[in-house]
C-alpha cells in the first residue's frame, strides 16, 4: 500500500494531505502491485502520466501492464471483454 512518504515530492514530515490526483495514482499503483493480473488499459495512459497526470510513473514501473489503446472505445472494450472471458 502506498504511503504519503512514498509519493514523489513528499516528505514524511509533511502534513497528511493528498491531492485527488495523488490518491488516484496511489490507488492504481496499489491495485497493480497487489495483483499481477491487473492491467491499466486506455487512451494515452502510458504517455507521460496520461492526460490528467494520474498515471505518472506507472508505465515505467509496470511496463507492459500499462497499455495505450487507440481512440476507439468499441475496440478496447471488446479487448477488455475478451480478456475477462479468458479469465483476466
Amino acid at each position: 500500500m502506498s504511503t504519503l512518504a512514498e509519493l514523489p515530492g513528499r516528505l514524511a514530515a509533511d502534513p497528511v494531505v493528498m491531492t485527488y490526483r495523488e490518491a488516484v495514482t496511489a490507488a492504481m499503483d496499489d491495485a497493480l502491485a497487489a495483483d499481477p493480473a491487473v492491467l491499466l488499459l486506455g487512451e494515452d495512459v502510458a504517455n507521460e502520466g496520461g492526460v490528467f497526470k494520474t498515471n505518472a510513473g506507472l508505465a515505467e514501473k509496470y511496463g507492459e501492464r500499462v497499455i495505450n489503446t487507440p481512440i476507439c472505445e468499441n475496440g478496447f472494450t471488446g479487448v477488455a471483454l475478451g480478456m475477462a472471458v479468458m479469465g483476466m
